[in-house]
């Protein structure tokens, strides 16, 4: 899975491309987590996402 994150002032894009599955979600949330400072509208863009695995949604739905 490839993880890409764009800030533009307070907004966050995050775009996953691939498979996020159990050993790829540390990816992604690493990915937000560490870019969330300041952040007040946190886009997800899975539209080149192949599969979203339970450990995504866990990433999703605690971001």
């Amino acid at each position: 899975m490839n993880v890409t994150t764009n800030l533009e002032g307070t907004k966050l894009t995050v775009s996953a491309e691939g498979k996020l599955g159990t050993t790829s979600a540390p990816a992604l949330e690493k990915a937000v987590r560490t870019n969330l400072n300041g952040v007040t509208e946190l886009i997800f863009d899975f539209e080149k996402l192949d599969y979203l695995a339970s450990a995504g949604l866990r990433v999703i739905l605690f971001s």
